[in-house]
């Protein structure tokens, strides 16, 4: 019973750990792929909108979410989901809460695009 408990925690912690090293990977090559910064931030904020516009609509089909009738309530219903993503997710993996929380901390002080 403690082996598969543990086994939880190790596939938690090999998840974080291998986003961290994919992602790091990624921001890697696209470094060596552009000259400036400038481009690969614009790269990267294209790749993390249709992730993004992915998750919603991945969600929107597989909920029982019916039809939105207004931009306001669409706005309503994935508002929710990202709540709820961010509060079932990013929390439960600390390294990657701490991270978001210190870049958020950062784009109150600089003008990056990648920032929240």
């Amino acid at each position: 019973m403690s082996r598969q408990a543990n086994r939880g925690t190790e596939s938690k912690k090999m998840s974080s750990e291998l986003f961290t090293l994919t992602y790091g990977a990624l921001v890697t090559q696209l470094c060596k792929d552009y000259e400036n910064d400038e481009d690969v931030n614009k790269q990267l904020d294209k790749m993390g909108f249709n992730i993004g516009v992915r998750l919603i609509e991945d969600f929107l089909a597989r909920s029982n979410v019916g039809r939105c009738h207004d931009f306001r309530e669409t706005a309503d219903v994935i508002a929710k989901k990202e709540k709820y993503f961010w509060e079932n997710k990013i929390k439960r993996q600390p390294k990657l809460y701490d991270a978001v929380k210190e870049r958020g901390a950062a784009s109150r002080t600089d003008a990056s695009p990648l920032l929240p």
